[in-house]
């Protein structure tokens, strides 16, 4: 299930992969119909799309993030792991290797 969201505590509350973006950067609109599909598709796992620039920007300091885009899997607060693939695809297979 895929959701836009702003709302950090509820992303952090729950076992989820996380794509951290902003729509003024080229890579991330290229990339967020690929998240975007993985996330109608993949009714196993529940997907965010976090724009940056309108969460505090605590979390960036927490989690580390330093540019986007990028796509994490979190659970209890942290990364678990750095989802590096392109395509909905391969996004959905490491998310069900991890």
């Amino acid at each position: 299930m895929l959701e836009v969201t702003n709302d950090m505590e509820k992303v952090l509350e729950n076992y989820a992969v996380v794509y951290f973006t902003a729509p003024w950067c080229g890579p991330c609109v290229a990339l967020k119909p690929q998240f975007a599909r993985a996330g109608t598709i993949d009714s196993l796992n529940q997907y965010y799309i976090i724009d940056v620039d309108q969460i505090d920007k605590s979390y960036l300091d927490e989690f580390k993030l330093q540019s986007v885009p990028h796509i994490f899997i979190m659970k209890d607060r942290r990364i678990v792991s750095e989802i590096t693939a392109k395509t909905a695809d391969k996004i959905i297979d490491q998310v069900n290797n991890v």
